[in-house]
């Protein structure tokens, strides 16, 4: 069983030059978020979700979606910026 003790990075990708679909809109008290450059796959510690969380300059933590998988996360990212699977950067779980 793996440990939910800590969080886990499982993959992360460079969005800084890739434009949104304009399928979603995050905003952050209600101001639109336009300045993200990374999405990053997390696993948090005590939690089995998996995050899609989106950053900013600096590894500034923008907004973030919550997802049952790994799958489900990789198809939000698809659907936000239409980048394929094969476009991340994936670490191994221990």
């Amino acid at each position: 069983m793996k440990s939910l003790n800590e969080d886990k990075i499982l993959g992360e990708v460079d969005i800084s030059n890739v434009s949104p679909t304009g399928r979603t809109r995050h905003t952050v008290d209600g101001v639109p978020v336009t300045n993200e450059i990374k999405l990053r796959l997390m696993r948090l510690a005590g939690d089995t979700s998996i995050y899609l969380i989106h950053y900013g300059p600096n590894e500034t933590e923008l907004t973030d979606t919550c997802h049952l998988t790994i799958e489900e996360a990789l198809d939000q990212a698809s659907f936000e910026y239409g980048i394929a699977k094969s476009d991340w950067n994936f670490f191994e779980e221990s």
